[in-house]
């Protein structure tokens, strides 16, 4: 047809549901959003309340005392620390990032090995510019991958690849941007070469590093570690000099790191519900408006 106008739009008939399906509808698809969107303010309060105790714990060092009291708030001793140029709580040590941590690079891939099923694939459109995980970015890979390069729920992963210029503001950036894998996949993932999984010297540190890694001084000091012309390489070991304060006693880190599990275990919940009821709409919803399926039912 080379013109199609308002007149003969007028002309076609278009058979619609009668108004009391088209509500029920309606209301079935706005459940559906309504929960997704529930969901996802869930997730958003849970990131930011591991943020919040991270701050109050390891950068304002108002964790609890021996006393159950906000340290540094109740008068616990501070010394000061040359390298970051602040006061520290005594008994604590400055160390490196990259001390804390190994790096473990994913694996290259065609295109011709990449589906709607297999191996679920991280990879750089996996990162959302505010350092969590992006669902529909993933990828599937159908090629063989090596035991050591799966990874498992709550790994730390982090983008060292980017094809777009440095935002010195970091909010447009993925690289050196990290999030904790989620345990939402039916089978263990993999990552592609544009991700490094940064695996704990430590135990529970991860969790801590998750969230240090997010902030703008970070940001700022990784991308000068960023080079290329036009698609941007991360030399992860450089980025990961970064330095920052940790407690010598374990306990701290670990009580940070029980708090996480249990946060972040709820966050994959609601992303698996959410990943769910997305494709239930998707695939309801032509269903719906062909008659094949009824709304309410």
């Amino acid at each position: 047809m080379p013109n199609l106008n308002t007149g003969i739009l007028s002309e076609i008939e278009i058979v619609l549901p009668d108004i009391h399906e088209q509500e029920s509808i309606v209301s079935l698809l706005s459940s559906i959003d309504a929960k997704i969107e529930t969901n996802g303010k869930i997730i958003a309060e849970l990131e930011s309340l591991a943020r919040t105790v991270y701050d109050y714990w390891f950068t304002q060092f108002d964790f609890p005392d021996e006393q159950g009291n906000p340290y540094r708030s109740s008068g616990g001793r501070m010394v000061h620390d040359p390298t970051l140029d602040r006061d520290i709580p005594e008994g604590w040590k400055v160390t490196a990032a990259n001390e804390l941590v190994s790096i473990d690079r994913g694996i290259s891939y065609t295109a011709d090995e990449l589906s709607d099923e297999g191996t679920p694939l991280i990879n750089l459109a996996s990162f959302n510019t505010n350092a969590t995980y992006k669902p529909a970015g993933l990828k599937h890979f159908t090629g063989k991958t090596k035991d050591s390069k799966f990874l498992s729920a709550n790994d730390l992963v982090m983008c060292v690849t980017q094809q777009t210029p440095i935002d010195p503001a970091g909010a447009t950036d993925v690289i050196a941007k990290t999030f904790l894998v989620p345990d939402i996949y039916e089978d263990s993932a993999t990552m592609s070469m544009d991700v490094v999984r940064l695996s704990e010297q430590r135990e529970g540190v991860r969790f801590l590093l998750n969230q240090m890694l997010t902030r703008s001084d970070y940001h700022r000091y990784a991308s000068g570690y960023a080079s290329g012309t036009k698609i941007k390489h991360l030399d992860v070991e450089g980025a990961l000099s970064f330095p920052m304060a940790l407690p010598q006693n374990d306990s701290l880190i670990e009580e940070y790191a029980a708090l996480s599990e249990r946060w972040y275990a709820r966050i994959s919940v609601c992303l698996k519900e959410s990943a769910r009821l997305t494709a239930l709409r998707d695939r309801l919803l032509p269903l719906l408006m062909s008659g094949q399926a009824v709304g309410g039912r």
